[in-house]
């Protein structure tokens, strides 16, 4: 019999190696061959210019919106600043480990979110393995690593937190440890805004791991509307959570109220640190309301944003992202036929980013989709699939590649 700790310290040890000689390639790369022209870069506050014009190599790894997190880290939120638009928690992370150990913001920074990453990555293995074998882990990590808006697991920003801290909570969902519960759904609407959907794939645990007698009665209908049930979700005894009885009565409450506590708690920091508990949503505007909660659906101009792309990859209206959305509705039916549960997490995690924020960054957003990655790895196992597997992994790598470059060469990456 294998033994998982074994199995667990192999795979810590092969993506140790992996972002090892992830950024020795990229930054023998960078010396190597540095294709950048000082005017086409978006010059940042964080980043560090010669007295000579030209940007020290640090400066790579603080592109776009990682300065944005880094200024938060150094100088907090200020009343009228676009930087109020991020939200406060990894900054914070950056902030609280710096002062203690007194390192510099942007080690601190990158340390953090390679750390994250690497503690997410070894939470979605274990679950794809639990659920569906070994193999169809091996594969699903193998898209995650590869997909291009994974990229920015290895640099500052909130991706590396964020999907930790929702591989946590789905682990506490399936093991029903409620203090785990309590905290990464406080936690997940203070990294990002789509965290306080959380609340949604939480109600649908607990109201299917414990159906009431309607709902199982109805299921056992033969009419339509027992068809419909059927459809929907699970009947009583197929959740495969234990019934403890911990998750019930306030216990529950208490669990459905903590993403709104969090997503409080932000509003009230807001309030303390700029004078205006709405700076953030305020703020949102200066990019464009990308990413936005409160954008209105559109459903015509939606259509023709998606059906209208100008460029393969640029801020707005990017092929790229479009491409991505149109693969994560091809996969909804497979991702409902392994885990109804899961399309909850697809519609908030997958659809409303690309609702919110006109397809911009879809394809970083898309990153922590966790079940597109454990549904096409299951997919693409079945016998016949090969060529399309390997050309699937390909793809990824290629477009990786390109991103990744673009990125630490200050152009538009997601």
């Amino acid at each position: 019999m294998i033994d998982p700790s074994t199995n667990g310290r192999c795979l810590v040890g092969w993506l140790v190696i992996f972002k090892t000689v992830y950024f020795v390639f990229l930054s023998a790369a960078l010396v190597l061959w540095p294709t950048f022209e000082r005017d086409n870069i978006v010059r940042s506050s964080r980043q560090d210019w010669t007295s000579d014009g030209r940007l020290t190599f640090g400066s790579h790894f603080v592109a776009w919106d990682t300065g944005n997190y880094l200024f938060l880290s150094e100088e907090g939120y200020r009343r009228g600043r676009a930087e109020c638009a991020f939200y406060p928690l990894y900054p914070l992370f950056i902030r609280w480990v710096s002062s203690v150990i007194g390192g510099h913001d942007v080690l601190v920074g990158m340390i953090l979110a390679n750390l994250f990453s690497l503690a997410a990555w070894v939470l979605f293995f274990k679950m794809a393995a639990h659920r569906y074998g070994e193999p169809a882990a091996v594969l699903a990590l193998l898209l995650l690593l590869t997909f291009p808006g994974s990229l920015f697991f290895q640099f500052i920003y909130t991706e590396s937190l964020f999907f930790l801290l929702l591989m946590l909570f789905c682990l506490a969902l399936e093991r029903e440890q409620m203090v785990l519960a309590l905290i990464t759904a406080f936690l997940l609407p203070l990294t990002r805004v789509v965290g306080i959907f959380c609340v949604f794939p939480l109600l649908w645990h607990l109201f299917f791991r414990s159906p009431p007698s309607w709902w199982t009665n109805m299921a056992n209908r033969p009419g339509w509307a027992g068809k419909i049930v059927r459809v929907l979700g699970l009947r009583n005894g197929e959740s495969p959570a234990p019934n403890s009885s911990d998750w019930g009565g306030m216990n529950a409450v208490c669990l459905v109220l903590a993403p709104f506590l969090g997503w409080a708690t932000y509003f009230l920091l807001m309030g303390k640190w700029t004078g205006n508990a709405i700076e953030g949503f305020e703020a949102q505007k200066q990019f464009g309301g990308v990413q936005s909660i409160h954008a209105r659906f559109d459903p015509v101009q939606f259509i023709t944003q998606l059906f209208n792309p100008t460029d393969w990859h640029e801020f707005r209206g990017s092929l790229l992202d479009r491409c991505t959305f149109v693969l994560m509705i091809y996969s909804f039916p497979l991702i409902w036929k392994l885990d109804k549960s899961w399309c909850v997490w697809v519609l908030f995690l997958g659809v409303v980013p690309a609702v919110g924020g006109g397809f911009t960054s879809y394809t970083r957003f898309a990153s922590v989709v966790f079940p597109l990655f454990i549904t096409l790895a299951v997919f693409l196992r079945k016998p016949g699939m090969r060529w399309l597997r390997w050309l699937t992994l390909t793809v990824f790598v290629a477009l990786h590649l390109i991103l990744v470059w673009r990125f630490v060469n200050f152009r538009w990456a997601g």
